[in-house]
């Protein structure tokens, strides 16, 4: 981890220099700060969306440290927590570590979705990092993964569907049951800890409302497919829906940890309302997972000697193209940008290949669990 954050560093150092111009993101966050401060409603203008924990603490960090005080703190974490994403992901891939760190190294320096979350300073890439270690830590660390979720809520609310998905999977038939009933204490906890976070505080229902008429017309998540046609359905309506499939997948398998966490990744991506390209960049766990199982097929085959024509077994040509066009789809996204001006058939198209790839390769990835060695095979 250490040499992906001096990578991140050295990539974006400029970024990180003080004082300096606030960047696209932080407009948004100054002005809803600016109205707490002036005693008024952070929602006031219209366009700020975030829970009003996330205003009101950054007010406090602005009058204890200064405007430039409060960037550093938040381009900081948003830093940290791109680079713990990129980590996590970076684990799962079966290289040695020096590779580890140069596929790491590539996407912080490459990805346009992680530099754009990181030039726009946008707090997707720390509520990802949050949202990514809550998932990996509840089979041992119910407490912190709860704590880590439910506070990621009152920051950006994109742990939702993840603590759901949570709750109700149902894990492999190995795992001792007091292990399985750690998913309960640890969602049971984020949901608890998000309720403290949000709902006392004031401004809490104004939230509610201005996030209940939020257009997804940009939004790169299934929310965008009927806005596409000029339909606006409840987002609690396309929500619900995702959800209650989301729910029986979840019960209709046994999960292992890293399954149960690609799972929550698709679905909250699916579910959310509003998902722009570095929102996706909580699924790099989930694309290292289908490059991992791609790799370790592919080494598989190799050695499993000859054909009938005498040349080495490949696996098929539509399994790297699959991957590689799911993991090209989630790093090329261009939801945030103009492509909702282009034709419906264009918007489809720029829609459908991010919204649809994480749960492509969720698929590929459970498919072919029963052909991977252990732990790969238990963790799926």
């Amino acid at each position: 981890m250490l040499f992906l954050a001096l990578g991140a560093v050295l990539r974006f150092g400029w970024w990180l220099s003080f004082p300096g111009p606030l960047l696209p993101d932080e407009l948004t966050y100054s002005r809803a700060i600016r109205l707490v401060l002036e005693g008024e409603s952070p929602y006031g203008w219209g366009g700020y969306l975030y829970p009003p924990l996330f205003a009101l603490g950054c007010a406090w960090l602005w009058e204890a440290l200064g405007r430039e005080g409060l960037l550093a703190v938040l381009r900081v974490l948003n830093l940290a927590g791109a680079v713990v994403t990129v980590w996590c992901a970076a684990v799962w891939l079966p290289w040695t570590w020096r590779w580890r760190v140069v596929a790491g190294l590539g996407v912080v320096v490459l990805s346009p979705a992680l530099v754009q979350g990181l030039t726009f300073g946008n707090v997707s890439l720390w509520v990802s990092g949050m949202l990514v270690i809550g998932l990996l830590l509840w089979t041992r660390h119910p407490v912190l993964s709860g704590f880590l979720l439910g506070a990621s809520v009152a920051i950006k609310p994109l742990a939702p569907p993840a603590i759901l998905v949570l709750a109700a999977h149902r894990p492999w038939e190995g795992q001792r049951e007091p292990t399985g009933r750690r998913r309960w204490l640890a969602a049971g906890l984020a949901t608890a800890i998000a309720a403290v976070l949000t709902v006392p505080l004031p401004h809490f229902v104004e939230w509610l409302e201005l996030g209940s008429r939020a257009s997804p017309e940009r939004s790169v998540s299934f929310h965008r497919f009927p806005a596409i046609f000029g339909f606006e359905p409840h987002l609690l309506i396309v929500t619900g829906l995702v959800m209650a499939v989301a729910l029986w997948v979840a019960r209709a398998r046994t999960w292992g940890r890293l399954g149960a966490m690609s799972l929550a990744l698709v679905v909250t991506m699916a579910a959310t309302p509003l998902v722009w390209s570095h929102t996706l960049v909580a699924t790099l766990p989930l694309q290292a997972m289908a490059l991992g199982v791609l790799g370790l097929r592919w080494r598989t085959r190799l050695g499993s000697g000859l054909d009938d024509r005498g040349r080495p077994r490949r696996l098929p040509l539509y399994e790297p193209v699959l991957v590689g066009l799911g993991v090209a789809a989630l790093h090329l996204a261009t939801g945030a940008n103009t492509i909702y001006t282009t034709p419906w058939w264009l918007q489809m198209l720029g829609t459908a290949a991010p919204a649809l790839a994480p749960g492509a390769l969720l698929a590929y990835v459970v498919a072919c669990r029963e052909g991977l060695p252990e732990p790969w095979r238990r963790e799926i």
